[in-house]
């Protein structure tokens, strides 16, 4: 999930029916790119929809732009996903245990307002389990220096909102940071990588021909030969 931007005390209707997905569809993990909250407000609301997510629901996230401009610094990002029950990853990684095996999760900051360090992220990581990264503008797929080891299953990222607002004919207008990358699946040097259209808008806070989505993955197994 990408993109909640939540901007008063209580989490508006957007980010209630994603709720309401997620209690529909019982996911086993739960990954947040970014832009959870764009107003000071907003940091309360993400708290309460937070603990309203099915229990035992594992959340990981990290910080967009909008936490920043926010006036939101990494230690009291960090502090507002602890009371809602998600771990934020800024240049830092994590193993989960899911359904009886392993898989790492590893998060960048920001890269307009952050520090983004993914040889800080991958430090520590198992070459030998499953990767998933997390970075909120799509651009820095293309702009940082990643690490060796292994590719990951799939990058997740944000922050174009598809667009928010698209007219036919016209190319979309997207923000600083977004690079080449508007929405959906692309098959990049990095691997896999998933750019998700969003759950909230910023201004103006309205949609035209560009959905909101809520995008679930399903991971199975590669056969022992396949490469990663």
């Amino acid at each position: 999930m990408s993109d909640l931007h939540l901007f008063e005390t209580e989490p508006h209707a957007a980010a209630q029916h994603a709720l309401e997905a997620l209690h529909r569809e019982r996911p086993d993990l739960l990954v947040l790119t970014g832009d959870q909250w764009d107003h000071p407000h907003g940091a309360r609301a993400l708290e309460q929809w937070l603990r309203a997510l099915p229990r035992d629901l594992p959340v990981v996230a990290v910080m967009g732009n909008h936490e920043y401009s926010a006036g939101a610094s990494p230690d009291q990002a960090t502090r507002v996903h602890a009371r809602g029950g998600a771990e934020l990853l800024v240049n830092r990684s994590m193993t989960l245990r899911l359904r009886g095996g392993r898989i790492q999760l590893a998060g960048l900051d920001d890269m307009r307002y952050g520090r983004p360090d993914a040889a800080a992220a991958a430090r520590g990581l198992d070459p030998d389990v499953p990767q998933i990264w997390l970075l909120h503008e799509p651009g820095q797929l293309d702009r940082t220096v990643w690490p060796d080891g292994p590719l990951p299953v799939v990058t997740l990222s944000g922050h174009t909102h598809g667009g928010q607002i698209r007219c036919p004919g016209v190319p979309p207008i997207l923000p600083q940071g977004s690079g080449r990358y508007v929405s959906g699946l692309y098959r990049t040097r990095r691997g896999t990588f998933y750019v998700s259209r969003g759950v909230g808008t910023s201004a103006p806070r309205m949609r035209f021909l560009c959905p909101a989505e809520l995008p679930i993955f399903e991971l199975r197994p590669a056969p022992t030969e396949a490469v990663a």
